[in-house]
């Protein structure tokens, strides 16, 4: 990982030599001419890759009815290249406008070049790492390694709910929830483990690595409980919900569960009122 970055740093190092050689010993014109012709070429070529990338997702759909795009990963992608692009325009334009600095008198013309030298090191470096991100973000790299913890980090930091419960109205829950066989445990220092990890979550407000309390239920009791069970919070959906927990049904997910419920009489839900009493008690 260390030579990774320190072979990243080469390029930013020969930017920093090149840039000062050329405009101490030629002039800026010549800088700008050189520089607008390599950030030209690097800007068609990311575009293009990106191009290319739409194409494909275009084609597949409209001429083989094959839906390539993976939400989950092209998102993302979509998303950055919508902050990198803007930024990217706006370095090449800089750099390829730029005049000479006058900011101090012609006494001081030697600070003037140094600041002109400063000023197109710093843009020119912004353009080179503007382009390894973009290229990146078409990469593989992006998807397997970077983008799980890119999705974790912002989980953690917009992914927040609020809840209205206290400590004893979720032990009730919980307990009401064992007292129904809702949830089975056959271990009793796991049942306190879980039920103490379930609590302090709860009041933190925060989400779990992994799901850990495996209900006794179907999709349609499932549907049922979150809808109880969201009543005490604030921005706590069905997604929220299921970070938490599992059912018995191991291929269930929060789409198969809503349409399972929309699908179902809920009148005939299996004892739905053991559920709804579970939260009649603590209310």
């Amino acid at each position: 990982m260390k030579n990774q970055y320190s072979l990243q740093l080469i390029p930013l190092l020969f930017i920093i030599v090149i840039t000062t050689l050329i405009i101490k010993i030629y002039d800026l014109s010549t800088f700008r001419m050189i520089i607008s012709i390599l950030t030209l070429i690097a800007s068609i070529v990311i575009f293009f890759m990106f191009f290319l990338m739409c194409f494909n997702w275009y084609t597949s759909y409209m001429i083989f009815n094959k839906n390539t795009f993976v939400s989950k990963v092209d998102k993302p992608r979509v998303f950055m290249f919508s902050i990198l692009t803007p930024l990217l325009i706006l370095t090449f334009y800089i750099l390829n406008y730029y005049q000479s600095s006058n900011i101090f008198s012609y006494k001081w013309a030697e600070v003037n070049l140094w600041f002109d030298i400063v000023f197109c090191i710093t843009f020119s470096s912004l353009f080179y790492t503007l382009c390894i991100l973009s290229v990146f973000t078409l990469s593989k790299k992006f998807e397997k390694f970077y983008l799980p913890k890119v999705v974790k980090n912002l989980e953690i930091i917009y992914e927040t709910y609020t809840s209205y419960y206290s400590l004893k109205q979720l032990n009730d829950i919980f307990d009401g929830l064992l007292e129904h066989n809702f949830l089975i445990f056959e271990d009793f220092d796991k049942q306190n483990i879980d039920k103490e990890k379930f609590i302090d979550l709860i009041i933190s407000g925060k989400f779990p690595e992994n799901p850990f309390l495996k209900l006794k239920m179907n999709n349609h009791q499932t549907f049922v409980l979150h809808e109880e069970f969201e009543k005490g919070f604030r921005e706590f959906d069905l997604n929220s919900f299921w970070k938490f927990f599992r059912n018995k049904n191991d291929k269930a997910s929060v789409d198969s569960i809503v349409e399972s419920y929309r699908k179902c009489v809920k009148e005939n839900i299996k004892q739905r009122n053991k559920i709804e009493l579970i939260f009649k008690k603590i209310r």
